[in-house]
């Protein structure tokens, strides 16, 4: 149900965002971690950056509590969106602590070059070179 939600997503069109929106809601009824990360995907694609925010904090609070915890990339993905937002402070207050918490949960699943993102924010220069991820599919 996510990747056909997302395909619409990365169609033009309203008649698509409100075929993308039904497919996740469908989803979401099954406390899907998939469908709350492509949402707040989605949404940050919208610039509607608090709603992505949002869902990806609850993606990450559900994440703990799954009877088939998400992939590794899934999560570090996941908790590098969660660093950058904190960091910039896009959908949420900026706040630098907080972002290191979440890049050194990106770090612990092993998400590709958080260790050094990591460094750099606790130095005070952090440049994110991508702006945010959506989940990868197995």
């Amino acid at each position: 149900m996510c990747k056909l939600a997302l395909c619409y997503s990365m169609e033009q069109g309203e008649k698509n965002e409100i075929e993308c929106f039904r497919w996740l809601n469908k989803a979401l009824g099954l406390e899907s971690f998939l469908a709350m990360f492509t949402f707040g995907a989605v949404y940050m694609e919208k610039r509607k950056y608090q709603q992505a925010f949002k869902w990806w904090i609850r993606a990450s609070a559900l994440s703990h509590s799954v009877d088939s915890p998400p992939s590794n990339l899934n999560l570090g993905s996941l908790y590098y969106n969660l660093a950058v937002c904190y960091y910039k402070g896009t959908g949420v207050n900026k706040n630098r602590q907080n972002a290191i918490k979440m890049m050194q949960k990106a770090v612990a699943y092993s998400f590709p070059g958080a260790d050094c993102d990591l460094k750099k924010i606790q130095q005070g220069n952090w440049q994110p070179l991508i702006h945010y991820l959506g989940p990868y599919w197995n």
